[in-house]
């Protein structure tokens, strides 16, 4: 077999494997958002998104667990959240975190639990 032969094989090898690394380094981690919770709160987080004044990166919740976001996920976009406590941080991970859409698929708001 001469080298010539050989280039169509080689040329798809080439192109299977670029083909491979890019649809595997195409899919981005989960978008993450800061949320910073009073002292003692333990329960449900319910975070109003795509409020166009709200904050984006870091966002307070109320007594309550409410807080607003203008972060407007959209419905391949996973998100995790960066939980901050005082001085104790951790993630919710993106598969705790649900997030609730209209019929059309726009995000209206996250939810997700707290637990100490």
């Amino acid at each position: 077999m001469s080298n010539g032969s050989q280039l169509p094989i080689l040329a798809g090898v080439v192109l299977a494997a670029t083909f491979l690394l890019l649809s595997c380094g195409s899919r981005l981690g989960p978008a993450q958002l800061t949320v910073r919770i009073p002292e003692r709160y333990n329960g449900p987080l319910h975070i109003s998104t795509c409020m166009p004044q709200a904050p984006d990166k870091e966002i307070t919740v109320d007594a309550q667990g409410v807080a607003a976001t203008s972060v407007c996920p959209d419905s391949s976009t996973r998100v995790e959240l960066r939980i901050i406590q005082n001085d104790r941080q951790y993630l919710i991970p993106e598969k705790d975190v649900h997030i609730l859409r209209t019929g059309d698929g726009i995000a209206t708001s996250m939810e997700a639990l707290v637990r100490q």
